[in-house]
């Protein structure tokens, strides 16, 4: 008889245990929602970027040498980016899609006559600027150009540089501004 009494009250802790426990990450939570961490590359930036294109294209587009340009980009939690950039030398304008994951940057340059693919690595620096090294490829295998970015963090269309707005030279503390010389309260 003593064994009839574990049995049911082993099976009920067991079942307690199982549907107690959290569900493990990337997968269903209580709500259905799939449960991740957000992307360390989420946010807003925007600055220069500098290419060195190889030759001229095929095409004749893009001419060889060095282009500098700005890039726009902003990247959701899921690492998802999207944004815009204009090169500085032909004068062109083009749509950014793509993906950043673990460090990696895959992006498509979509301007209205011609698409190009990208990839490299990039890392957030300690300012928060999304930096690193990219390849540009027309189709598969024709390489166009190196790319090197250093964008800043872009807050409410104010870049960031060290806690201050650069467009107002504030520094904010606690929600306060705080102007440069100001000295802290102990």
């Amino acid at each position: 008889m003593k064994r009839s009494i574990h049995v049911p009250v082993f099976v009920a802790v067991l079942g307690l245990a199982i549907v107690s426990s959290p569900a493990p990450s990337g997968e269903k939570g209580e709500k259905g929602e799939k449960e991740q961490k957000a992307s360390r590359y989420a946010g807003n930036y925007s600055g220069e970027w500098t290419a060195m294109v190889a030759s001229d294209t095929k095409d004749g587009k893009d001419k060889g040498g060095k282009h500098t340009g700005m890039m726009t980009l902003s990247v959701s939690a899921d690492g998802k980016l999207k944004g815009t950039e204009k090169d500085n030398v032909t004068g062109r304008m083009a749509n950014l899609t793509g993906t950043i994951k673990n460090g990696n940057l895959s992006m498509e340059i979509a301007y209205p006559d011609n698409t190009y693919k990208v990839e490299g690595t990039v890392m957030r620096t300690k300012k928060g600027n999304l930096k690193g090294t990219l390849i540009q490829y027309r189709g598969q295998d024709e390489l166009v150009a190196g790319i090197r970015i250093d964008l800043p963090s872009v807050k409410d269309g104010k870049e960031k540089e060290d806690g201050k707005d650069k467009k107002d030279g504030k520094e904010k503390q606690d929600g306060k501004d705080k102007k440069e010389g100001d000295t802290e309260k102990q």
